[in-house]
């Protein structure tokens, strides 16, 4: 089925189609768009993600990258990289999506990863621990490693990249935009979000509008 859109601009007609497209009772939780590269499109391409945050839909945003870093020439298989937040904010989106590369025919028996970094060594069995929980309460068949944050590295996201690079596609989290952050000041943090993945493999930048369950899901 096709629908076409007529608006003054592909933000609008974007935003536009967020709120109106479906088919009967069918309608979408989940867009998909690829990463904005100009500077000077970031702010409307940020007021578009709030704006789709904020109707309580997901955002999915696809970054092409850098062709991993193969360990061996022989490796069959693929790997998705799954970067579990603090908070486990959009974990179970980041999972859901995973999950449904792994049974699909070209990623079929992907190595599944899951990796989350914590601050201090002090840290280290508890945030395992947990995650393991996490993992076996979803029943998932996945690796898992907790790292330490690089102290000599300026951000976390030097740890992830070194973590990453034999991946095939890596899940990284965003961050919600606030209730009253504007347009220009969540443009700054995908700004900054770009600017520091610039290095990584093909990336998906995840934004769940709310908490997803996974094994709700896949019971």
């Amino acid at each position: 089925f096709v629908e076409v859109t007529f608006a003054e601009g592909v933000i609008e007609g974007a935003k536009e189609i967020v709120k109106t497209y479906g088919f009967g009772a069918l309608a979408q939780n989940t867009f998909m768009l690829g990463e904005k590269e100009k500077k000077e499109n970031y702010v409307h391409f940020a007021e578009l993600i709030k704006f789709i945050y904020q109707s309580k839909r997901n955002t999915v945003i696809i970054r092409e990258g850098v062709r991993p870093v193969r360990k061996t020439k022989k490796r069959k298989h693929k790997t998705i990289c799954v970067w579990l937040g603090g908070k486990l904010r959009n974990t179970g989106l980041m999972l859901v999506l995973g999950y449904m590369l792994n049974v699909s025919p070209e990623w079929k028996e992907s190595e599944l990863s899951i990796k989350t970094i914590v601050d201090d060594e002090k840290d280290y069995e508890a945030r395992l621990e947990s995650v393991k929980e996490f993992v076996t309460e979803s029943r998932l068949h996945a690796d898992i490693e907790v790292l330490v944050k690089d102290p000599s590295a300026d951000a976390i996201s030097f740890t992830i990249l070194n973590a990453s690079k034999h991946s095939d596609l890596v899940f990284l989290g965003m961050k919600p935009p606030g209730k009253d952050e504007t347009g220009e000041e969540y443009a700054k943090y995908y700004e900054t979000l770009i600017t520091r993945t610039s290095n990584f493999p093909p990336t998906a930048f995840v934004l769940a509008s709310e908490d997803i369950k996974f094994s709700d899901i896949f019971k």
